[in-house]
Parts: C-alpha cells; sequence; structure tokens
C-alpha cells in the first residue's frame, strides 16, 4: 500500500513540475515598445555611427549573437543570412549632433524575445550590446566613447 501511495505521489510531483510545458508555458516575450536616438556633438569621437537594432524571435538565435558591437558589425551578413527570418535588423547611420528622432521598429515585434542595440564605435575595445528588451520606451544618446540609455 505505501508503494502505491509513494507512486501515486512522485506521478503527481511529475505532472506537476512539467504543468508549464503540457499546458503551454509562455515564452517570455520583449517589453519594448519604441525606441528613440541621438548623438551628442563628439559621438562616437566625432564619426557617423553604425547603429543596429536587432529584434530576436527565437532563444536560439539570442544565443547565437554576439556580446561587442564590433564583433556584431564583422559577422553581421554571415548572421543575418544564417539567422535569415529568427531576427530582423533595423540599419541607421547616426552622425553627430543629431536631434532625437524616432525610430521604425518591425511591425511583429510583439513576438520577440529580445532586443539589442549594437553599435559600431571606433574604440578600440568596441562597445558592448544593449539589452532592451525589458524597456517599453527607450532613448539611446550616443556620446564620445559609450551610449546612454533611458528607459522606462
Amino acid at each position: 500500500m505505501h508503494v502505491i501511495r509513494g507512486f501515486s505521489l512522485l506521478l503527481s510531483l511529475t505532472l506537476l513540475s512539467g504543468c508549464g510545458s503540457v499546458f503551454g508555458s509562455r515564452t517570455p516575450h520583449a517589453s519594448l515598445r519604441s525606441v528613440a536616438v541621438s548623438a551628442e556633438a563628439g559621438a562616437n569621437q566625432g564619426s557617423a555611427t553604425q547603429l543596429d537594432i536587432v529584434v530576436v524571435f527565437t532563444g536560439t538565435a539570442d544565443a547565437t549573437l554576439p556580446s561587442t558591437g564590433s564583433d556584431w558589425f564583422r559577422q553581421r551578413a554571415a548572421l543575418q543570412s544564417a539567422l535569415a527570418k529568427q531576427i530582423s535588423v533595423v540599419s541607421l547611420q547616426v552622425p553627430p549632433a543629431s536631434a532625437a528622432f524616432d525610430v521604425a521598429l518591425p511591425r511583429n515585434l510583439e513576438k520577440a524575445v529580445a532586443v539589442y542595440a549594437f553599435a559600431n564605435y571606433s574604440v578600440p575595445e568596441g562597445v558592448l550590446r544593449i539589452a532592451l528588451t525589458d524597456y517599453s520606451n527607450v532613448v539611446l544618446r550616443l556620446q564620445a566613447t559609450a551610449i546612454g540609455v533611458y528607459g522606462e
């Protein structure tokens, strides 16, 4: 009798622990709804800045993306080809002393699992990717050797 109860308890715990997968656990989605960009006069040491907003739709693609802007831009063509519809890229060229402007984001943004900004800065160490996933509205301010991130 104890063996049957033990087995029933074990079965119940197994079912409960797998509940999320059995009943369709939700993949987390990006909260982002808007991005604005501005650049100070000395942004990127006075050079125009390549800035890509990368919208990611799968965990596989998310794990594949590099951690710095310089690596992203070095591998961009290959990554876009390999990841195809798993990502969407909005490419910008932002000159120094640019007033704030809104970025046109992809229409299927609500399906994104992550969103990043990659900047191609002229500093030897590069700039780390910027996670935008948890923001609703964000402003990126390009500065001399870094990027300020302001948002909610």
